[in-house]
C-alpha cells in the first residue's frame, strides 16, 4: 500500500517531500544544537556564581575571624567559638539559595569530615539523613576534602542525598575550616528541557503548517517556473548568437546552444568534452587569461574581446566575445555566460580596410582622395599631409584647387571630365603642387573616378618628382660640363668599341665624332707603348678597379703626343661593368718642359755635388733634406743615411741642447745671429769624432714652406796650422823674453851677488864678535834674512832665463801627482787642509819632464795653501778635453780659498808679481809654472772667484 502511494507520487511531489523531511530534520537538529548551546551557557553562568559565592562567603568569614581573635578573647570558648557562634546564628536564618542550593561548613578531626552547620534538606527525609561526622575518604564528601586540604574550585558530583550536584569549594584558612556551596543540576537543567519541548513544537507546528501550504501553492509556481525553463532552453538552444555556460577558473565548457556548436565548428557534445582554452588561437590565449583573472579576482564584473576560434580544419574564425557571471555553483566553481558573434567577415574587411590604410599611409606616392561633387578632400594620407604642410583637418576643408594655383574650375573641369564621363580609365598630368608655406614642387599625377562609391570619389596618385627634377638637371649639367671640358673624354662599352667622345678629343686627335664611333682606342697607338701597359690596363679595369697611366699616342695626321689618362669601369645596379670611362689631358708640353727640367736640376746636382763646401739643406722640422758629396765626406755619412734624420746628429752632445734652442727661436721669430752670418762651431763625425767648421746659414721660402740651407766648411787642418803658427810665435816671444831675461839676469847677478855675498860675511863676522849685544844680533839676523830673499830672487832670475835640456818621458802623470801629495799632505793637514781626488775613468798618456813637471805641481799646491790660511780643501782632477780640433788631457788644481779679482787674475804670469808678504814669495812660482808648460806644448787656464776660490788647469797634448 505504502509502495504504490508512493510510486503514485510525481517526482515534483517526491522532491517536495524531501525537501520536508530534510527540513525537518534541519529544524530538530538546530534546535537541539541551540538549546545544547545556551544550556552550557547558562551552566557556565551558574559556574562563575557558585564560585564567586563560594570566595566572598569564606573571605567574609575570616574577616569576621580576624575581628574575633581580636576583640572577642573574653567570649566563652574563645574567639573561634565566636565566629563559629555567628556563623550558626547567621545560617538560622539563611538555610541557602534557589530551591537545592545550600552551603556546607566542615572541620577535619581526625581521620574524619565534622560538619558545623545543619544540612538544608536533613528534615523532611527518612532515606539519607546526614551524619555530623564522616569519613575523610568518602566518595560523597568530594568538595569539603579538597577545601580541607587547601583547595579551591568547582566540581559536579553526588552529594549526601545522592543527588548530582554542582559544588564550589574554598578553604577558610583563618579557621582551617572548609567551606563549600552546591545546587542540584536538575534545578539548572529543568527551564532548558522545558523550553526546548515547547520550541521543538511550535517549530514542528510551523513546519507542517508551512509544508502544507507550500504543497498547496508551489503547483503554479512550478508549473511557471517549467514552462520558463522551457522557453529558456527554446531560447538558448534556437539564439542567433553562440552561449555557453563555462567554468572560468578551469575553462571547461558546461553546455553550448547550436549556434556557439557552429561558430567553433564542432557539435555540442564534443565542447563538452573540451574547454575554451584548447580552442582559442595562441596569439589571443594570454589576453584572454588576463582578462579572466581580473574577473575572478573581483577587479571587473565582464569583459568583451575580439579573438579567434580555431576549428578542427585549422581555419581561424574571428568572434566578438562577451563574458558576465552567472553563479556559483555547489562546489564554489564561478560560472559564466559567454556570448559569442561570428565577425570574421566583418573582421576581413576590417583587416582589408587596415591594409589598405597602411599601404596608402606607408607610400612612397602622395595620395588624394576627394568628393567627386563638391571636390572636397575626404582623405590625404601622411605623405601628402607631410608634404603640404597642413593638417588633415585642414584639408578636408580645401579642394585640389587650393593647391593647384594653375588651375580654375572651368580649367580643372575639363580635366576631369574624360575620366567622369567614361571616356577614360585614368587622367596622367604635371603640374606644380603649393604648400601651406607658399612654396611649390613639382609633381605627377594619376587620377583616376570610382562612379560605385557613395559619394563618387576621385583618387590622385601624386608623385613628388623633385628630386627627379635636380638629377635630371644635374645630368644636364654634367652633359654639358662634359661637352665643354677641357680634358679628352672617351666611352666605351665593356669590349673597348667608342660610343662617346666630347669635342676636346676631335681638337686634341684630329678625328671626328663619326669617324670614332663603333672604333677601338687602338687606332691612336703609336708603338711606343709597351704591351705589357695594355694587359696591366685591361686586367685592373675588368677587375672593376680605377687605371691611371700614361700614353705616347699617334694623333690622325702622325704627330705623337703625350696624355694622361684614367680609366675607369661603369657598372649597373647589378655591380655589372657595362662600359668603360676614360678622362685624358695632352701632357706633351708639361713632358719638354719635365724633361728640360730634369736636365736643369741634373745640372743643379751636378753643381752642389762638385762644391768644395758641403751643402745640407734642412726644414722647419730640423730634418735634413739635402746632403751633398762633400757634406758626406766631411761628416761620413751618406746622403741616404742622413736623409730625414735630425740635424743635431751632426752635433756634439755637448752643443745639442743649445741647437735646438737656437734652431726653435730662428724657426719661431725669424731671427737668428747665425742667419747671413759665418761663424765657427763644434761638428760630429759619423765616427764620433768632434770637429772645428765653419758654418753660413741662409732661409729660403717656396709657397709656404720654409728652408734653412747650411753651407758648411772642415776647417780642422786650418785650425792645426793656426795652433803651430800660435805656438811657434809663443816660442818665439818665449825665447825672446828669455833672452832678453837672460842678458839682463846675467850681469845683473854678478854685480848683484858679489857684493851681497860681502855683505852676508861681514854681518856673520859682526855677529859673532859682539854676541852681547842683543840689539847688534837682532839687526845682523834681519839683515841675514834680506840677502837670503836676494839670494832666493836672483836664483829664480838665473832659473827663469836658463834654458834646461827637457828630457821627455811617457805616462799619465797620475804617479808623480801623488808623490807631491805625500810629500806635503801630512804637513797641510796640520794646517787644516785635506786632499780630495777625482780621477777620470780613463787616463791617458801625455809626453811630461818628470823633474819639472813635479816643480809644477809643487808650485800649484803650495800657491793653494797660501790662499787658504784658514785651511779647506784641494780638489785634484783631470779629463780629456779637445781644444781647436786638438786632443788635451787637463789637470785641475782646485782650492777653497780666498781667490782674486780679474785684475790679479790677468797678472798671476808675470814675473815678480805678487799678492803675498815679501818673506812669503818672490812672483817668480807661476811664471815658471808657466814657461814649463808651454815647453811641454800646453796651456795653462784660470777661472777664479773672490771668496770662492781659484782652478789652475793646466792642458798636456795627448801623445800620439
Amino acid at each position: 500500500m505504502k509502495s504504490s502511494v508512493w510510486k503514485a507520487l510525481t517526482p515534483e511531489k517526491k522532491q517536495r517531500l524531501y525537501l520536508f523531511l530534510i527540513l525537518l530534520i534541519v529544524v530538530v537538529g538546530v534546535s537541539a544544537i541551540l538549546i545544547y548551546q545556551a544550556y552550557n551557557e547558562h551552566l557556565h553562568d551558574h559556574q562563575r556564581e557558585m564560585v564567586h559565592i563560594v570566595k566572598s562567603r569564606a573571605r567574609i568569614i575570616e574577616a569576621v575571624a580576624k575581628f574575633d581573635k581580636q576583640y572577642s578573647s573574653n567570649f566563652p570558648g574563645g574567639t573561634r567559638e565566636a565566629t563559629l557562634s555567628q556563623i550558626r546564628d547567621a545560617h538560622k536564618n539563611f538555610e541557602g539559595f534557589g530551591e537545592t542550593g545550600e552551603f556546607s561548613l566542615g572541620e577535619l578531626k581526625g581521620e574524619s569530615i565534622h560538619f558545623l552547620l545543619r544540612h538544608r534538606h536533613e528534615y523532611g527525609t527518612t532515606s539519607i539523613l546526614p551524619p555530623e561526622n564522616i569519613a575523610m575518604d568518602s566518595l560523597i564528601a568530594t568538595p569539603m576534602q579538597k577545601a580541607l586540604k587547601g583547595e579551591s574550585g568547582l566540581i559536579i558530583g553526588i552529594d549526601y542525598r545522592g543527588k548530582e550536584v554542582l559544588a564550589a569549594f574554598e578553604p577558610v584558612k583563618e579557621l582551617n575550616l572548609g567551606l563549600v556551596a552546591k545546587i542540584d543540576l536538575e534545578e539548572i537543567k529543568g527551564p532548558f528541557i522545558e523550553h526546548g519541548l515547547v520550541a521543538l513544537t511550535c517549530g514542528l507546528t510551523i513546519i507542517i503548517l508551512g509544508t502544507v501550504a507550500f504543497f498547496k501553492f508551489s503547483d503554479p509556481l512550478i508549473t511557471a517556473i517549467r514552462k520558463s525553463e522551457d522557453r529558456y532552453k527554446a531560447m538558448f538552444l534556437k539564439a542567433p548568437l553562440g552561449i555557453a555556460e563555462i567554468d572560468s577558473t578551469t575553462g571547461h565548457i558546461y553546455d553550448v546552444n547550436e549556434q556557439f556548436a557552429t561558430i567553433a565548428g564542432r557539435s555540442r557534445e564534443d565542447m563538452s568534452r573540451i574547454d575554451w582554452m584548447s580552442i582559442t588561437h595562441p596569439d589571443d590565449v594570454q589576453e584572454d587569461l588576463d582578462n579572466v583573472s581580473k574577473l575572478n579576482a573581483g577587479e571587473i564584473s565582464g569583459f568583451q574581446m575580439h579573438k579567434r576560434y580555431i576549428r578542427p580544419s585549422g581555419f581561424p574564425v574571428w568572434i566578438n566575445m562577451t563574458i558576465a557571471p552567472m553563479r556559483v555553483d555547489e562546489l564554489g566553481n564561478p560560472r559564466h555566460l559567454c556570448m559569442i558573434e561570428d565577425i570574421s567577415d566583418k573582421k576581413e574587411k576590417e583587416l582589408l580596410e587596415g591594409r589598405l590604410d597602411r599601404i596608402m599611409e606607408t607610400s612612397i606616392y602622395e595620395i588624394y582622395i576627394f568628393d567627386g561633387n563638391n571636390l572636397n578632400f575626404l582623405k590625404v594620407n601622411s605623405s601628402g599631409v607631410k608634404n603640404l604642410g597642413y593638417s588633415l583637418t585642414e584639408l578636408t576643408d580645401m579642394t585640389p584647387l587650393d593647391i593647384k594655383r594653375e588651375y580654375n574650375k572651368e580649367s580643372f573641369k575639363e580635366l576631369l571630365d574624360p575620366i567622369r564621363n567614361g571616356g577614360q580609365d585614368y587622367v596622367y598630368f604635371k603640374t606644380y603642387h603649393q604648400r601651406k608655406d607658399g612654396s611649390a614642387y613639382p609633381v605627377e599625377i594619376r587620377l583616376q573616378y570610382f562612379e560605385s562609391e557613395n559619394p563618387p570619389v576621385f583618387m590622385a596618385t601624386v608623385l613628388d618628382i623633385s628630386e627627379r627634377k635636380k638629377t635630371e638637371e644635374h645630368i644636364n649639367k654634367l652633359s654639358r660640363a662634359i661637352e665643354q671640358s677641357p680634358a679628352v673624354v672617351v666611352i666605351t662599352d665593356r669590349e673597348g668599341n667608342i660610343e662617346y667622345v666630347n669635342p676636346k678629343f676631335t681638337d686634341s686627335t684630329g678625328y671626328a665624332l663619326e669617324e670614332v664611333i663603333g672604333q677601338n682606342p687602338r687606332i691612336l697607338k703609336s708603338g711606343e707603348t709597351p704591351e705589357a701597359k695594355y694587359k696591366q690596363l685591361w686586367d685592373t679595369i675588368l677587375a672593376g678597379n680605377e687605371w691611371k697611366g700614361v700614353f705616347h699616342n699617334k694623333k690622325k695626321d702622325g704627330t705623337l703626343y703625350w696624355e694622361n689618362a684614367s680609366i675607369a669601369p661603369l657598372k649597373n645596379d647589378d655591380e655589372e661593368i657595362t662600359h668603360f670611362i676614360a678622362v685624358k689631358e695632352d701632357i706633351t708640353e708639361r713632358k719638354k718642359m719635365e724633361t728640360t727640367l730634369l736636365d736643369h736640376e741634373t745640372f743643379i746636382d751636378s753643381i752642389v755635388d762638385n762644391m768644395h763646401d758641403g751643402l745640407i739643406s734642412i726644414n722647419r722640422f730640423n730634418k735634413v733634406q739635402l746632403f751633398n758629396a762633400r757634406a758626406e765626406k766631411i761628416f761620413g755619412w751618406t746622403s741616404d743615411e742622413i736623409m730625414g734624420k735630425d740635424l743635431t746628429i751632426l752635433t756634439p752632445d755637448d752643443y745639442r741642447e743649445k741647437h735646438k734652442v737656437g734652431f726653435q727661436n730662428l724657426v719661431e721669430t725669424g731671427r737668428s745671429k747665425i742667419l747671413d752670418a759665418t761663424i765657427e762651431i763644434e761638428g760630429l763625425r759619423k765616427n764620433g769624432e768632434s770637429f772645428p767648421l765653419e758654418l753660413s746659414v741662409s732661409e729660403m721660402t717656396q709657397g709656404e714652406e720654409t728652408w734653412y740651407v747650411a753651407v758648411v766648411r772642415d776647417i780642422l787642418e786650418r785650425k792645426e796650422n793656426e795652433e803651430k803658427l800660435r805656438i811657434a810665435q809663443k816660442q818665439l816671444l818665449a825665447s825672446q823674453k828669455l833672452a832678453s831675461v837672460g842678458e839682463l839676469s846675467a850681469g845683473v847677478s854678478h854685480e848683484v851677488l858679489n857684493p851681497v855675498n860681502i855683505i852676508s860675511v861681514q854681518t856673520q863676522m859682526l855677529k859673532r864678535k859682539i854676541k852681547d849685544d842683543e840689539r847688534i844680533q837682532l839687526f845682523c839676523d834681519k839683515v841675514g834674512n834680506e840677502i837670503k830673499r836676494i839670494q832666493k830672487i836672483m836664483g829664480g832670475l838665473l832659473e827663469f832665463s836658463r834654458e834646461g835640456k827637457t828630457k821627455l818621458e811617457m805616462g799619465t802623470l797620475r804617479e808623480h801627482i801623488e808623490k807631491v801629495i805625500d810629500l806635503v799632505e801630512q804637513e797641510f793637514n796640520l794646517d787644516n787642509i785635506i786632499f780630495e781626488r777625482k780621477w777620470c775613468d780613463r787616463l791617458v798618456d801625455v809626453k811630461y819632464d818628470p823633474d819639472k813637471m813635479r816643480q809644477v805641481f809643487l808650485n800649484l799646491i803650495n800657491n793653494a795653501k797660501q790662499a787658504m790660511p784658514t785651511g779647506g780643501t784641494i780638489t785634484i782632477s783631470c779629463r780629456p778635453i779637445k781644444v781647436r780640433g786638438r786632443q788635451y788631457h787637463q789637470f785641475s788644481f782646485k782650492d777653497t780659498g780666498i781667490g782674486m779679482n780679474e785684475n790679479v787674475a790677468t797678472k798671476i804670469f808675470d814675473p815678480f808679481f805678487t799678492t803675498k808678504s815679501e818673506q812669503m814669495g818672490t812672483g817668480m812660482g807661476l811664471s815658471i809654472v808657466h814657461g814649463i808648460i808651454e815647453e811641454h806644448g800646453g796651456e795653462i787656464e784660470i777661472e777664479t772667484q773672490e771668496e770662492k776660490g781659484t782652478t789652475l788647469s793646466i792642458n798636456l797634448p795627448v801623445a800620439s
